[in-house]
């Protein structure tokens, strides 16, 4: 699929910690992940923590989640 707009959003135990915007293939799965695992080393998070978190991912302005990724 090609790259599009796309919006993030960043769940920590089901509660939101951050929402991110990206220009992406939505079906490119280690850009997702890298995404989120870079987003939880700049947020100093220790990586025997990333099992709490979770990136839902969905097209620009609309509300279904299209897929969900884990660090």
């Amino acid at each position: 699929m090609p790259k599009r707009n796309l919006d993030l959003t960043i769940l920590r135990k089901g509660r939101t910690e951050d929402r991110l915007d990206l220009f992406a293939d939505p079906d490119d799965v280690d850009t997702l992940e890298k995404t989120l695992r870079n987003w939880l080393v700049g947020n100093k998070w220790h990586a025997g923590r990333w099992g709490e978190f979770e990136m839902q991912v969905r097209y620009d302005g609309e509300g279904k989640v299209r897929r969900t990724v884990r660090a």
